[in-house]
């Protein structure tokens, strides 16, 4: 009984996770990707962020509680990097 909880519980978690995808133009080395992550490791529902310098993209997992609006103030203006598009699947 306690593994088919834990089955759904990991299920019920997996249905909400939401992922972003930021086109940010002006990634050009691993320390703009480390102040992208140091900026986004701040909000509470950020699971995961992969940066991909040469493709100047940042993909991020979240839960349903992380706005669009938290995530463009921390690339825009804790991590210094303009945002070119945002969107969400």
């Amino acid at each position: 009984m306690k593994l088919l909880f834990i089955f759904f519980a990991l299920s019920f978690q997996f249905a909400f996770a939401d992922i972003v995808t930021v086109k940010v133009p002006s990634i050009v080395c691993s320390s703009c990707e480390e102040q992208i992550k140091d900026a986004l490791k701040g909000i509470q529902g950020i699971e995961s962020v992969d940066v991909n310098i040469k493709e100047k993209w940042v993909k991020i997992k979240t839960d349903s509680t992380v706005s669009d609006a938290q995530i463009r103030d921390a690339i825009e203006n804790k991590a210094k990097r303009k945002i070119e598009n945002l969107s969400r699947s």
